[in-house]
């Protein structure tokens, strides 16, 4: 518009918006991936769980993942 002058960009806020424009990207991704290695794997809990470890700072963890399918 004619008269004003043009305001100063907030590269920080672009940055964030931008990052968080990704991760939702990435978070839809992976769920449509996660989504295809489930379906098909039946009611089995040797199919339907999975066990990872890992060690961070001298201190050992164990994640256990469960997965349930429910209909909508």
């Amino acid at each position: 518009m004619k008269g004003q002058e043009p305001k100063e960009r907030d590269l920080e806020l672009e940055n964030i918006v931008g990052n968080l424009l990704i991760a939702e990207y990435q978070v839809d991704k992976l769920r449509a991936r996660l989504a295809e290695k489930i379906v098909g794997r039946g009611d089995s809990s040797a199919n339907s769980q999975s066990v990872y470890t890992f060690k961070n700072k001298d201190k050992l963890f164990r994640v256990r993942v469960q997965i349930d399918e429910m209909e909508l």
